[in-house]
């Protein structure tokens, strides 16, 4: 999420980029971690593999965790993949360094290779784009990926992850996934209409590829809770990416600027999916051994939610004057009152945290997105200067 240096660019999308590194990191933090009831281990637990029933799929979680975290630190430092690979390494060296004092949990030299492997990978998806795309092209590939429509895929990622999480004990609540996986589709779609049109056709082509992968990296928590939804779900995800490139080249027909068009599409489907959330059964309690895990969890579902609810009202807004913190205030404002609206109907004991808390991630989404405004500005810039 940089240019070149030297330039403009540079400074946004650091600025940018460790805002979402951070973001993601936080999540797989939390994800990993949750309940944080740390005591001393007599002795600690490392292993090198642990042969359980789930060990495939905790192997491929560990990797898709990563993904995205590795994109991002590819786009932000713009390093090497070693250099990637060495961060995101350490970081998850971290985490099972402090998984040693959550009991039960255990500690394995697997995790940390599985998460080095999904950064590298991550790295990988960027270079590929760049090279790809870039090259001779005015910065159109590093364009494609730093697109704020971009923002809304990488902050959608996390409740597939989550929706799938909480599945665990209710394989039926997978189903709340579908207006995300339907929504992360559609934006893909839009994004290959957006970008300059030398771009625009070679990517067209692989949008449909893009989409699945997309879902692939979210949809494997689901794969173990409710493998029969991820198959629903690539129906979906393959039918809503290839009717968003029809939409959306009727769309700027009516209209160049697609962007609104695609959020008041894509917005709806978020509520949705609060909305079901909300009601689906289900405690947010945070006290209590594993069900503290599941409240927290649960909490987190819905800050992801609301984060990219805030991003989305920022970017319907996006054009209009305004600056600092009220850019902020109206998008965490109305993600605060879209919440408390929902959960009066279904949890009113939790109007008052929840509504601070909805304030709190949708003014964080808001940010992301005037963040990622501010870099995509920036770039343009730079391929004016270039061209």
């Amino acid at each position: 999420m940089t240019s070149t240096p030297a330039s403009p660019a540079l400074g946004t999308g650091r600025r940018l980029g460790y805002l979402l590194v951070g973001y993601l990191a936080v999540v797989v933090g939390v994800i990993t971690l949750a309940p944080f009831r740390f005591a001393v281990p007599h002795p600690p637990r490392v292993h090198l593999l642990v042969l359980d029933g789930g060990w495939i799929a905790d192997i491929l979680l560990n990797v898709a965790l990563f993904v995205p975290i590795g994109l991002a630190l590819h786009r932000t430092m713009r390093s090497g993949l070693v250099t990637v690979v060495l961060v995101a390494g350490g970081a998850s060296l971290l985490i099972e360094s402090l998984q040693l004092f959550l009991l039960p949990r255990y500690s394995t030299v697997t995790d940390v290779a599985a998460n080095a492997l999904g950064a590298l990978l991550g790295a990988m998806i960027s270079t590929f784009v760049d090279r790809r795309f870039g090259a001779g092209r005015r910065l159109v590939g590093r364009l494609m990926l730093d697109l704020p429509l971009m923002g809304v895929t990488y902050l959608l990622l996390p409740l597939l992850w989550l929706d799938g999480l909480g599945a665990a004990g209710s394989p039926a609540r997978a189903w709340l996934s579908l207006p995300v996986v339907a929504a992360g589709a559609l934006t893909l779609a839009a994004v290959a209409r957006t970008v300059p049109s030398a771009a625009t056709t070679a990517m067209g082509r692989n949008v449909v590829l893009a989409a699945v992968t997309w879902f692939a990296i979210g949809a494997v928590p689901a794969l173990r809770t409710n493998p029969f939804m991820v198959g629903v779900g690539l129906v979906v995800v393959v039918g809503a990416a290839g009717l968003g490139q029809w939409a959306w080249r009727k769309a700027v027909l009516r209209d160049r600027r697609l962007e609104p068009q695609v959020v008041r599409v894509i917005v709806p489907l978020v509520l949705l999916y609060l909305i079901l959330l909300a009601l689906y059964p289900g405690s947010l309690s945070v006290a209590g051994g594993g069900d503290a895990r599941v409240g927290i969890l649960r909490w987190l579902e819905h800050v992801a939610a609301l984060a990219s609810l805030g991003y989305l009202l920022a970017e319907w807004r996006g054009r209009q004057a305004e600056h600092g913190l009220v850019a902020v205030a109206k998008p965490a404002l109305l993600s605060g009152l879209a919440w408390v609206a929902i959960v009066s109907v279904t949890n009113r004991s939790a109007i008052l945290a929840g509504g601070i808390v909805a304030l709190v991630a949708g003014g964080f989404g808001a940010t992301l997105y005037r963040r990622q405004r501010d870099h995509i500005i920036a770039l343009g810039e730079s391929v004016d200067q270039t061209g």
